[in-house]
Formats: C-alpha cells, structure tokens, sequence
C-alpha cells in the first residue's frame, strides 16, 4: 500500500522521502525475482547455512529487507554511495523485523581497493538495481543522476566490481533495460561472468502482444550453464496486476 512517504509491505514499512529515488517496480521485481531463483534453482552454493547477500545501492533497503525475509539463513550487507540514503535505509531496516541480520555500509562500488579489501570473494548473492540511464540524458540533480545514470556506476565498473565481491559459486542478479541487455551481457562475459538466468518483462499486455520488451531481468553464475528464459508482463489490459506478476510479488505485497 503506497502512502505520502513510503510504502507498506505485508512485513515491513520502507520510507522514502530522504531518497534520490522512491521506492519503484524495478526494486520490487528484481528483489522478488532473485529471491524465487535463489530459493527455486539450486544456483548457489554454499558450505554452510548462512547466504551472504551484498544489496548495491541499496536506496531505501528495500531490496535487502525483500533478501533478508526471503532467503533463509541470509546475512545481507547493503551499500550506497548517497549518504542521505544510507541513513534512510537504516531507518528502515531498524524498524523491521530483520535488523539483526542487515547492516547498512556508505561505499562507492567503483571504488576497486576499498571493494578488495572490504568484500573480496565475499558474497553468496549478488543484488543490484543500477544506474543504467546513458549520460546524454543527466539532469541536475546530482544525486538523482548518481542513482540513475551510468555515469555514478558504468556498466564495466559494477561488472569488475561484481567480479571482486562474488564467491566461486555465487550469483549475481540484476535488473536493465532490454536495450542494455546484449550490451551488459557483453561486459560481464569479459569478467567471466556468465548469463544463467533471464526473465524478459513487459510492461503490459499490449506490449507484450506487440514484443516490445519493457526490462530485462538477469542472473550471472562464474560457471557456464545453458540459460534458462521466462517472459513475465506486469499489468492485464485493465491495468490491474497480472495473476503471473501477483504470484511472483506475493511474499511481500498485501493483495
């Protein structure tokens, strides 16, 4: 339910008003898509209980509060690169039900030395809203630009960066553009990291009986596997949720 400053999930309340951005549908598809693949497909693999999950620009938390509900035994580290937004998001992790198993870093993903020294093979999960608007495009809104367009995070700098802070047998889920899907494929293939996962989505059904994709919704494994493809359209031709998108976000939106 979307209020004035926030919006309430089934088990916790995510503010946005400090943010550069609100919370939107990309972070609620990306977060419920990479928890279902996670706990469906067996991609990862870990000697123990606990998953270690990394959030990159985390925003609001809303991403790793979804990972820490979801994704059982998980330990979910968030980082951003806007300190108003970190301090938003520990707000709202304090609030919820996970804070014992969140904590929330101020870190600069492009930063490659304070990445190998902090994370360095680190992670189970990998989770990732980016930048991905081109620079033609910034507005003057610094932090609005730093959260959106690739000029905060480019596509080879989140690439390497994933490459230092996964483990040997960890997964790394992302949402982009459909446009900018072969493009960042391209870049993650140079960092070994390889396409396994991919759920093409549709804004509506018009869209989608037009094939005119809205996102692309993508899993990378170091490990060469044949990739599995699904399609998932978001609003009916009424404009209400479709039965496919209410199951995929049923874990955590009141229907």
């Amino acid at each position: 339910m979307a209020k004035d400053n926030g919006f309430q999930f089934k088990h916790f309340f995510v503010s946005h008003d400090e943010c550069a951005l609100k919370v939107g549908t990309d972070g609620v598809l990306i977060g419920a898509w990479s928890c279902r693949i996670v706990n469906t497909s067996g991609i990862i693999h870990t000697d123990n209980q606990h998953k270690s999950v990394l959030d990159i620009g985390t925003g609001t938390g809303l991403i790793a509060l979804m990972a820490a509900q979801e994704i059982q035994g998980s330990v979910v580290t968030a980082i951003d690169i806007d300190q108003p937004s970190i301090l938003q998001a520990q707000k709202n992790i304090a609030s919820s039900p996970y804070s014992d198993t969140i904590k929330v870093l101020h870190q600069d993903f492009s930063d490659t030395d304070g990445l190998m020294q902090k994370f360095s093979r680190k992670f189970n999960i990998i989770i990732s809203n980016p930048p991905f608007y081109e620079e033609n495009n910034v507005s003057g809104n610094n932090r609005f630009s730093n959260a959106k367009h690739t000029s905060g995070l480019s596509f080879e700098s989140l690439a390497k960066g994933v490459d230092i802070c996964m483990n040997d047998y960890g997964a790394f889920f992302v949402i982009l553009p459909y446009s900018a899907r072969n493009r960042f494929v391209a870049v993650c293939a140079e960092q070994c990291l390889y396409l396994t996962h991919e759920c093409i989505v549709y804004s509506t059904e018009r869209q989608h009986m037009r094939n005119q994709p809205h996102r692309s919704l993508l899993a990378f494994s170091r490990h060469i596997h044949s990739t599995i493809h699904s399609e998932l359209t978001i609003l009916s031709r009424e404009g209400k949720p479709t039965p496919q998108h209410q199951l995929l976000t049923r874990p955590y939106i009141r229907g």
